[in-house]
This record gives structure tokens, sequence and C-alpha cells, in this order.
């Protein structure tokens, strides 16, 4: 077993059993580092020579799969002139709005939080608003708000922002590398835990989670109510 297979056997332990794992995740990234390095070049060999007859720029991306397997995407790179943005989409154009995520800076917006009521009456509310939406999610049924952020695009490099723990950690691993590359300032996870199964996406702001939130209610015509307010 290499000392890189060791270290993800160590990680899937450490997560089991829920104890810290920044120090093991930063010894992950500079083995994964070296490994690249030393691979690299073996890769770019082969794909140089199978695209020879090409003139045009090239964007390659690859992801891991949750069986293990990459997918390797290769298309003709074209210029991109701003940050792309994920939209959330929404029926009345005034309440479209393009959100740049993972903002490495400090908000400068006063901490918030928010309630969400029920048809019955009943309430949902945390003084923190992250617990708050995976709270409602729960009581929603996680299945059914997956079908819906599915149906209304709210989603993170290209998975609902309710997504399961192989999607999560696809995403994880993504943000490990852009880390590692110096393209982020941390490495810390975009998700919350909603059970062992599955995973929610907690890198917006309070306004963003309610919108999102009211999108799922929309679509499964739930009639929730929600109000933002101060901590």
């Amino acid at each position: 077993m290499t000392e890189l297979e060791t270290l993800y056997q160590l990680l899937d332990q450490m997560r089991a059993r829920k104890y810290a794992t920044e120090d093991i995740q930063k010894d992950i990234v500079k083995e994964e580092e070296a490994f690249l390095a030393e691979a690299l070049p073996q890769i770019t060999d082969a794909i140089a020579d199978a695209l020879k007859p090409l003139r045009c720029t090239l964007d390659i991306t690859g992801r891991r799969l949750p069986d293990g397997k990459v997918d390797l995407q290769i298309s003709r790179a074209e210029p991109q002139k701003e940050p792309v943005m994920n939209v959330v989409h929404a029926t009345d154009p005034e309440e479209v709005k393009e959100e740049l995520h993972f903002l490495d800076q400090e908000s400068n917006e006063p901490a918030t939080a928010f309630t969400v009521t029920f048809p019955d009456g009943s309430t949902i509310h945390h003084h923190d608003a992250v617990q708050t939406a995976v709270m409602t999610i729960r009581r929603i049924g996680v299945e059914r708000a997956r079908e819906a952020c599915e149906k209304c695009k709210l989603t993170l490099l290209g998975y609902p922002i309710v997504a399961t723990k192989g999607e999560a950690c696809d995403v994880e691993e993504r943000f490990r590398i852009q880390y590692a590359l110096g393209q982020r300032k941390s490495d810390r996870s975009p998700y919350v835990e909603i059970d062992d199964k599955w995973r929610y996406e907690c890198y917006t702001d309070t306004a963003t989670k309610i919108r999102q939130l009211q999108k799922i209610s929309d679509f499964l015509h739930l009639g929730l109510r929600f109000e933002q307010h101060l901590k």
C-alpha cells in the first residue's frame, strides 16, 4: 500500500469517527501534489500525441467519479471574461441573481438567521442559518428536496445542492486541488451533513439559502414562508 493510499484509508477512518481531519488533509494534499507532479509528464505526452493534429487551444478537465473511475473532458478553449457564476433560477426575472460562490474574503454584512413557517403554523429556527436549512430539508424529505433541486437547477459544480456523499466527495477533492494550486485560500468543505447519505451545500449567504428553499417549496407546493432577521 502506498503512502497516499494509507492516508486515504486513515482519513476515512477519522471521518467515520468524526475526528478532526484538517491536518491529515494537508498531508494528503502534499502527497497528491507529489503524485501528480510525477504522473503529469506521462499523461501530458500521451494526450499530446493523440491530439497532435489539432492547432486550437484546449481545455482539459477531469473529475473522479464515485465508482473510482476518472471522467476526462477535452474541448476547444473559449475566452472567458467573467468568473463562472451559479445562477439561481426564478420565475420572476427580478429575483434572478448571479452568485459567485466560494468567496475567500470575509463579508462585512451583519450575521443573519431565518425562520421557516409551515402551513400548519409550526416553525423551524436555529441561530445558525445552515442548521435551519438542514432541519427544513429533513422535514420536507431529503429525496423530495433533492428532486426539486434537480428540476430547479439549484447546483454547485454540476451537482444539486442536496448532494449524495459521493458527489460531495468529488467536489471536496476539486477544492483540495484548487487549494493546492493556490486558487483558493481555504480547502474547507462546502458541505454539511444531513444524514449518513446526504450532504447540503452551505457556501451561500442567508438570503440565497432562503431563495433556494423558496424554489424547493414552490416546486413541491409546500406553501412555506421565510423570514430573515439578525441573529
